[in-house]
C-alpha cells in the first residue's frame, strides 16, 4: 500500500490513507453492541468502505452525486462516509431527531439516490416518506426489513476497490445542513480540500497526537461533531469510540476515557446535577474540598466517574455557558473551554488550557482571522470555509464576501484579543415605544438560573418585552412558589441594568416542553424564535391587557397555575 505523507495529505481522505498504510493494525473505530466492544482497525475499516464503495459504483451513480446517512452515530456511520468518499460521491447526512418532512426535503434538496439507515427514532415516520426512486441500504446490528440492500450483504457481494481512490480538492465532499431556525434548512456544502484545511486548523489548534481519544456522541450530521471527529480523527491518527445510546453514556465514557471531549452547556449542567447528587448538594461537596485531607482524591474520584479522567481539553459551545458553572468545574480542575463557529466556516475562536478567558468565545483558530465590522458584526476569514449553498447563489453572495464569511452575529473583542458575543445582526424588534431591543444580551442573563432550560424574549408590537421561559428538570422538580420567587428577584435585578423601554414586563412559564417535534426549537436545540412568539402571542397579550408593567412584573403559567 502506497504511504502518503500526512504533512503533505490535502484532504481527509488522503490522512486516512497515510494512517492505513503507517499503522494498518491499530485500532482507529471502537464500537459497543449491547456492551461488548467491537474494535475495527485502521485497515478494517477501509477494507469494509472499499467493498461498500464499490457497491455504491455498481448502483449507476454518477461523479459527485449526493448520497444520505440517518441513523445515530456508529463505527458504521464513519465507514459509510469513506466509502462515499471513495465512490466518487458525496454525502449529505440528515438528523435521526428530525420530522419526516424534514428528512424528506433534505432527500429531495440534495436529490440523493441512496440512504444509508442505522439505529434512528424516527425510522417509523421516515419509511413512509422515502422516495421510490431512493436505494436504502441498512447499517449493522439495526433491524430495517424495507432496505433495499443490508451492509454485510453488499461486503459479501462486492470485492474492494483496488488501490487509494482520489478526489480532487475542488470536489464536493459533504453538503452540511444547518438547523433551519430561521427557515428552512441551508445546505453548506464543502470541498474536500476546505475540509483538510478544517481538520488542521484543529489538529493545530488542539495539538492532536496519535494517542488522543475521542468519544462520538453529539450528532454526526452536524458540521462541529463531523469536523472534530469524523474528519480530524483521520488528520490526527486518533482513536474513536461511540456511545451506544443514553442509558450506557456513563459507562462507555469510562470505556473510552475521552482526552478531547466535546459538549454543549446543557450537558455539563446534568454532569453537575449527578454529581452533586451523589454528595447530598453542593455543600457536602464543598466540604471535601475544603479539607486538604480529600481534597485531592475527591477531584480525582469526580474526573475518573464522569469518565474524564484523562482529559486535556474539554469544550463548550453551540450557547452561552454561565460563568458559575466555569467556576464549578475550574474547583474541580476541569477548565471549561468555550469554542464558537458556524456551519458555513468550521473555523472560528477557541479558549484553550494554556489560554483561556472564561466568559469569552476564546481567540481566533489556528490560521483564522476574525475582524468586526462598523455596524459591530463578526466577520470570519479561513480557508475552512464552504463553496456556498447548495441552489442558493443569492444567499450565498450575502454571506461569503471576499474570503469572510458574516456570521450574523455582533461581538467584540476586548484588549486581550479574546472575543466576545453581544447579539444578532438582525435579531432586534421594536416595541411600541418605538425603539429597538436586542434580545440575546438580555436572554443571556438567565442562563445562570438552573430552574431554566430554554428562555426567548419577545416584545415585537408590544408595549413592554416579556420573557418565555422553559423549565428546566431541576425547575419543573422544585416547589411553584420558589421558582416564581426566584424569577421575580431574577427579573427586577436584570430591569434594574437596562433601558426602561426594554424592561421585562411579564413572563410566561411554557407548560409543554419546546422539542423539535412541535417545531419550537431546531434539531440542534436553537429555540425557533417566530415559531415561539406566534405560539404564545395571545397569551402575552392578555397580560398586557390586565396591566402587566416592568415596575411590577407578573409571572404566569401555562397551565394557569398562576
Amino acid at each position: 500500500m502506497t504511504m502518503i505523507d500526512i504533512d503533505r495529505a490535502e484532504t481527509p481522505l488522503d490522512m486516512f490513507y497515510h494512517w492505513e498504510a503507517s499503522k494498518p493494525d491499530s485500532v482507529y473505530l471502537r464500537q459497543p453492541v449491547e456492551q461488548e466492544w467491537r474494535d475495527y482497525s485502521w485497515r478494517e475499516v477501509g477494507e469494509q468502505a472499499r467493498r461498500i464503495a464499490a457497491a455504491l459504483q455498481s448502483m449507476g451513480l454518477g461523479s459527485g452525486e449526493r448520497i444520505s446517512l440517518l441513523s445515530k452515530n456508529c463505527a458504521h456511520w464513519l465507514m459509510a462516509d469513506l466509502a462515499i468518499m471513495m465512490s466518487g460521491c458525496a454525502s449529505a447526512p440528515a438528523f435521526t431527531s428530525m420530522t419526516g418532512d424534514d428528512v424528506l426535503y433534505i432527500l429531495e434538496h440534495s436529490d440523493s439516490k441512496v440512504l444509508f439507515v442505522g439505529q434512528t427514532d424516527n425510522w417509523q415516520e421516515v419509511k413512509a416518506i422515502v422516495p421510490d426512486h431512493v436505494k436504502v441500504i441498512s447499517l449493522p446490528f439495526v433491524d430495517i426489513p424495507e432496505a433495499d440492500f443490508r451492509w454485510e450483504d453488499l461486503l459479501a457481494d462486492y470485492a474492494p476497490l483496488p488501490g487509494n481512490p482520489g478526489r480532487e480538492g475542488k470536489d464536493e465532499i459533504t453538503t452540511i445542513y444547518t438547523s433551519g431556525s430561521t427557515g428552512l434548512p441551508k445546505g453548506v456544502v464543502y470541498s474536500f480540500e476546505a475540509a483538510g484545511h478544517m481538520v488542521r486548523n484543529f489538529g493545530h489548534t488542539f495539538r492532536m497526537v496519535e494517542e488522543d481519544r475521542l468519544i462520538s456522541y453529539l450528532p454526526l450530521a452536524h458540521g462541529f461533531e463531523r469536523a472534530i471527529v469524523g474528519f480530524m480523527s483521520m488528520q490526527a491518527g486518533c482513536t474513536v469510540g461511540f456511545n451506544e445510546c443514553q442509558a450506557t453514556f456513563a459507562a462507555d465514557m469510562k470505556a473510552v476515557r475521552p482526552t478531547v471531549f466535546q459538549c454543549v452547556p446543557r450537558l455539563w449542567t446534568k454532569f453537575q446535577e449527578s454529581v452533586l447528587a451523589g454528595f447530598g448538594g453542593q455543600e457536602g461537596l464543598d466540604a471535601l474540598l475544603a479539607d486538604p485531607a480529600q481534597a485531592e482524591s475527591t477531584t480525582s474520584n469526580i474526573q475518573a466517574a464522569l469518565g474524564l479522567d484523562a482529559g486535556r481539553i474539554l469544550l463548550t459551545g453551540s450557547a452561552p455557558t454561565p460563568l458559575p458553572l466555569h467556576s464549578w468545574y475550574d474547583a474541580l480542575d476541569m477548565p471549561l473551554c468555550e469554542i464558537y463557529g458556524q456551519s458555513e466556516i468550521l473555523a472560528g475562536t477557541c479558549n484553550l488550557p494554556w489560554d483561556r478567558k472564561p466568559g469569552t468565545l476564546g481567540k481566533p483558530t489556528w490560521n483564522t482571522e476574525i475582524k468586526i465590522t462598523d455596524v459591530g458584526e463578526i466577520l470570519i476569514k479561513a480557508k475552512a470555509v464552504m463553496t456556498g449553498y447548495l441552489h442558493e447563489p443569492g444567499k450565498t453572495a450575502e454571506t461569503l464576501i471576499d474570503g469572510w464569511i458574516h456570521t450574523g452575529d455582533k461581538g467584540e473583542i476586548d484588549e486581550d484579543g479574546f472575543l466576545k458575543i453581544t447579539g444578532r445582526v438582525k435579531e432586534i424588534f421594536k416595541t411600541t415605544k418605538g425603539k429597538y431591543v436586542a434580545p440575546v444580551p438580555i436572554e443571556g442573563q438567565f442562563v445562570s438560573n438552573s430552574h431554566l432550560d430554554q428562555v426567548c424574549l419577545m416584545g415585537n408590537g408590544l408595549p413592554q418585552t416579556a420573557l418565555l421561559v422553559q423549565l428546566s428538570a431541576a425547575g419543573r422538580a422544585a416547589d411553584g412558589k420558589t421558582v416564581e420567587q426566584q424569577l421575580r428577584l431574577q427579573i427586577q435585578s436584570v430591569n434594574a441594568d437596562l433601558d426602561s423601554h426594554a424592561r421585562i414586563a411579564c413572563v410566561l412559564v411554557a407548560k409543554d416542553e419546546w422539542a423539535s417535534a412541535n417545531g419550537l426549537v431546531t434539531h440542534t436545540l436553537k429555540i425557533k424564535r417566530s415559531a415561539i412568539e406566534e405560539r404564545y402571542l395571545s397569551r402575552v397579550e392578555k397580560a398586557f391587557s390586565c396591566g402587566a408593567s416592568a415596575r411590577d412584573p407578573l409571572v404566569m403559567w401555562e397551565s394557569g397555575a398562576e
